[in-house]
């Protein structure tokens, strides 16, 4: 099978799952592409860990502007602002690179890539298969984008979550249930090998505490995931309340 991938930036959980993906396609024996946005801005990046190695690994990179476009910020309310003239230069983009490699596969990590991924397939007249991964709802969409997230949401093949907390959000914003299919997001064997082996040295360090407390992020350290609001609150729990 030939894949086609659309996503704004590979950074993040969502980018590690991606290129895990990837991968996986890969060394299962499919034609593996992906097209991602090419212009970065702060906290909206491609992580070069994430893109070192594809080349290498037989999958085709393609940086485009833009799927994801952080055109201004109104100090008013910090919203994001679309830009529907570069969504068209993707288009075009996408339709040429579908013209020269055909594709079976459309998998869009992002309400604005299967925006235009379906107009790609509308414009092209295929019957490609347009899929879309949920990683995460983002919170600060204007209103109207958010209508327009939910209508393409709605219009993809399958939307795939991982995790029920994100069925039952788009489920109350009225997405169909007959389209959203869960996969849970799992962690794998050398993950959890490595957590038995924290769970181990804190045990040793703590002998007096043979079953500690322990908070785990998952997720990028940074001002946007603001992990430093939680360190600032555990500080002012009473410990004798609430011992660790």
């Amino acid at each position: 099978m030939n894949i086609l991938h659309l996503t704004t930036y590979l950074q993040g959980g969502a980018g590690r799952t991606i290129t895990g993906l990837l991968i996986g396609q890969k060394n299962d024996g499919h034609s593996v592409s992906i097209i991602c946005t090419r212009t970065e801005y702060p906290g909206y990046c491609n992580y070069p860990e994430y893109l070192a190695s594809r080349a290498a690994d037989g999958i085709k990179v393609l940086k485009i502007d833009s799927i994801f476009k952080r055109d201004s910020i109104f100090k008013r309310d910090s919203i994001f602002k679309r830009d529907s003239i570069l969504n068209s230069s993707v288009v075009d983009a996408t339709k040429e690179f579908i013209r020269n490699n055909g594709i079976d596969l459309l998998h869009c990590h992002a309400p604005n890539a299967s925006s235009i991924a379906l107009q790609v397939r509308a414009e092209l007249d295929l019957n490609i298969p347009v899929i879309q991964t949920m990683h995460g709802w983002g919170n600060n969409k204007t209103t109207e984008q958010q209508k327009n997230d939910i209508e393409t949401v709605s219009k993809v093949d399958r939307l795939i979550v991982v995790s029920k907390s994100s069925q039952k959000l788009l489920e109350s914003k009225g997405v169909p249930i007959e389209q959203i299919h869960f996969i849970p997001n799992g962690i794998d064997l050398a993950t959890r090998n490595t957590l038995s082996k924290l769970f181990s040295i804190i045990r040793e360090t703590r002998p007096n505490r043979p079953n500690p407390s322990l908070i785990l992020c998952l997720g990028s350290l940074c001002k946007r995931k603001n992990q430093r609001l939680l360190i600032e609150a555990l500080s002012k729990i009473n410990r004798a309340a609430y011992p660790f």
